[in-house]
């Protein structure tokens, strides 16, 4: 296994989500979490696997992985109460509806 390329496609993965995350795709952006944590996950399982320390790199995109599903979730909590709104009164005052 080429440990930086996964890395880099980890990386590539997380750097898509944000932009799916500026751009509200919270469909896109739990994919593009869900495929870098695969990865991170198979690079840890490989270094553990053969004794391998972890490269250091690893440790910042976990800590980045993390904060950018805490994000995710705070996203879906918002969309979700939102649509719980039944009657929205300032939307359609403003005709925003």
């Amino acid at each position: 296994m080429d440990v930086d390329m996964v890395l880099t496609s980890a990386s590539c993965d997380l750097k898509i989500g944000q932009g799916h995350q500026r751009n509200n795709n919270i469909e896109g952006m739990r994919a593009c979490i869900t495929a870098a944590v695969n990865r991170i996950d198979a690079v840890i399982t490989f270094c553990d696997e053969f004794n391998i320390e972890w490269p250091y790199k690893l440790n910042n995109m976990i800590k980045f992985s993390t904060d950018l599903y805490d994000d995710l979730i705070d996203s879906e909590t918002m969309v979700n109460y939102f649509n719980s709104i039944k009657d929205l009164p300032n939307a359609r005052t403003e005709e925003l509806i």
